[in-house]
């Protein structure tokens, strides 16, 4: 069921872009992404106690696999804030998820062999730092941004937006405010911006 939600939500991105152009979107795109934003927000949190806490037993894997899901969780619900609805975003929300974000993201460790994890913690960084900018945890993502692309040897925005489309991305909501120079200058910065 979590996967087919993420699933939806890139289907529904995919489906904005290919009506980008001008064109109007089909009636039912709204309630597509009403009803994906719905299974979104229906799922239960990583850390909530029920049957997440009862399964403290198990293995490594297991509890890398429960950080993925909650960090793909947070990230959807901000990639949702952005880039599905039109209407102005609330900073108290955004400001909420993304410490919500920065301390899941912290969480992760990459390590040699984890292409599939940094490729996750790149979508999250990039989406994250996004619906930071103006804002003083902007910085945060940035520092964060250069290390994840550094482990997958990225060094221009195209290379990052061939790992996005592998999650939700939407080039009209990730391009104004995404890496447009990810070179590795003396000072060691990444710019999420123009």
């Amino acid at each position: 069921m979590v996967i087919e939600i993420f699933l939806n939500l890139k289907d529904y991105s995919e489906a904005v872009a290919a009506y980008g152009n001008g064109a109007s979107l089909p009636d039912c795109m709204p309630d597509n992404r009403n009803w994906v934003l719905h299974r979104l927000l229906s799922l239960p949190c990583a850390g909530a106690t029920g049957v997440f806490s009862q399964l403290d037993l198990l293995s490594q894997d297991f509890h890398s696999g429960k950080l993925c899901l909650e960090v793909c969780h947070l990230t959807a619900i901000m990639y949702c804030i952005h880039a599905t609805f039109p209407v102005p975003r609330s900073m108290y929300g955004r400001q909420l998820l993304q410490l919500q974000m920065k301390e899941s993201i912290s969480k992760i460790h990459l390590t040699t062999g984890e292409q599939e994890l940094g490729e996750l913690s790149l979508w999250c960084v990039i989406i994250g730092g996004i619906a930071a900018s103006g804002h003083l945890m902007r910085s945060w993502f940035t520092l964060k941004l250069f290390s994840v692309s550094n482990f997958l040897g990225l060094t221009q925005w195209s290379d990052a937006k061939g790992v996005l489309r592998k999650f939700a991305c939407l080039d009209s909501a990730c391009d104004q405010g995404g890496v447009t120079d990810m070179s590795h200058d003396s000072e060691r910065s990444v710019s999420l911006s123009r």
